[in-house]
């Protein structure tokens, strides 16, 4: 009799819907031909996956019922060009959420409403060509966005702009869009936290993107180390724009300052266009020292000595 009460106490499991592999809190239904959403998806799901299926949209109701621990959503590979406002409510734990390869046009404003703890957001291989102010507000915890493979036209600088958007991106890959032109002096002070990935574009070569790029090859920025062939702008391009004497005076300089020994060479990195140019704060009585001053491409080396 005790074993029987016993036994009646025992909770239920919702069973693995149709067309899916559940095993513990994972749960595929990948590769299923799916239009809308099998009915009774566990809620006690920390991964679900619903990728190739046929899915068009997602609408506000398109879960049933919310998704409290949910941290992984993949969505890729269907055919989604939708997204309403708030779709994501009934998953607000999700950290990596993956949208690639849909048919997604437009990035709606508060399309990602509820995602405040999202550190991954993939949305490779879609046709986004506009992104509508504040469509990241609410994610402020992102950290990496992926954004290649679309038909963007200019740069999301909403990102960093935008009141309760991702500030703290330590990742954007716009590789692979349509840009032309890059706002360079906002991205001389993003770059310092995100690693911005602008290769593959058909990007316009003038003098302050030349700059740039020679900065952050001098920085040795991994977006331009790993991926040098991709940038339009470096290389026969390069050569063929004469910025001798256009003025770059909006690019902030940076002040170095470095110690030798008299009699030794200083060689001091200076990236950037043509001939370096170079002044010198030299404590007082100067003459005392003798200057040799050898310039290279991209190089100065300096030799101090006293005067005899």
């Amino acid at each position: 009799m005790l074993l029987l009460l016993f036994l009646g106490f025992i909770p239920t499991v919702a069973p693995c819907p149709p067309h899916c592999l559940c095993a513990s809190d994972i749960i595929s239904c990948s590769g299923s031909n799916l239009s809308t959403l099998p009915f009774g998806l566990p809620s006690y799901a920390t991964r679900l996956d619903l990728s190739h299926n046929a899915l068009r949209a997602l609408q506000v109701d398109w879960v049933s019922q919310p998704f409290q621990r949910l941290t992984t959503l993949v969505l890729s590979w269907n055919s989604i060009s939708q997204i309403e406002m708030a779709s994501f409510t009934a998953t607000p734990r999700l950290l990596h959420l993956d949208l690639s390869s849909n048919q997604l046009r437009v990035l709606n404003s508060s399309v990602f409403r509820g995602l405040t703890e999202l550190k991954e957001l993939l949305l490779i291989g879609n046709q986004i060509a506009q992104i509508m102010p504040g469509a990241f507000s609410d994610v402020n915890s992102l950290q990496r966005l992926y954004l290649s493979a679309n038909r963007l036209t200019s740069f999301p600088l909403g990102l960093f702009e935008d009141p309760g958007g991702p500030h703290n991106l330590t990742f954007l890959d716009l590789s692979y869009n349509r840009l032309s032109k890059v706002p360079v002096q906002s991205l001389l002070s993003v770059s310092r936290h995100a690693g911005i990935y602008l290769q593959e574009n058909p990007l316009l070569c003038d003098c302050a993107l030349i700059a740039l790029l020679e900065y952050w090859l001098w920085k040795q920025y991994r977006p331009l180390v790993d991926f040098q062939v991709g940038y339009q702008c470096r290389g026969t391009a390069v050569r063929e724009v004469n910025c001798t004497h256009q003025d770059l005076s909006g690019i902030p300089l940076e002040a170095q300052s470095y110690r030798v020994e008299p009699g030794d060479w200083l060689r001091v990195p200076c990236p950037g266009l043509g001939l370096p140019l170079v002044d010198w704060v030299i404590v007082q009585y100067s003459s005392c020292f003798n200057i040799t001053i050898e310039m290279t491409h991209g190089e100065t080396e300096v030799k101090f000595s006293f005067s005899s």
